[in-house]
């Protein structure tokens, strides 16, 4: 087994919590065909500055929208944020 290997066995067991699940789990994936080829280093590259740009974007609208909505409708952010925090209690 590669040393990548060895590690993507440790991850499925940090996630899964116990060795018991992990050969059904392998057994499943074993099963489904990969289609198409490796990313080059330089496709790899560009996937991750696309995702970090996606996640970028994500977070400033977030901001954006609580900035907003804190500026035109005070009350209305204020009561959904507290029903935001009843809703993270339950």
């Amino acid at each position: 087994m590669t040393k990548e290997g060895g590690g993507l066995l440790r991850l499925i067991v940090s996630i899964v919590g116990d060795m018991l699940t992990l050969p059904t789990i392998m057994d499943k994936t074993s099963q489904h065909s990969e289609v198409g080829q490796d990313l080059s280093p330089v496709d790899l590259s560009n996937v991750k500055m696309f995702a970090q740009r996606v996640m970028g974007l994500a977070e400033y609208r977030e901001n954006y929208l609580v900035a907003k909505m804190s500026d035109v409708t005070p009350n209305l952010a204020a009561l959904i944020d507290e029903v935001d925090k009843l809703l993270v209690l339950v």
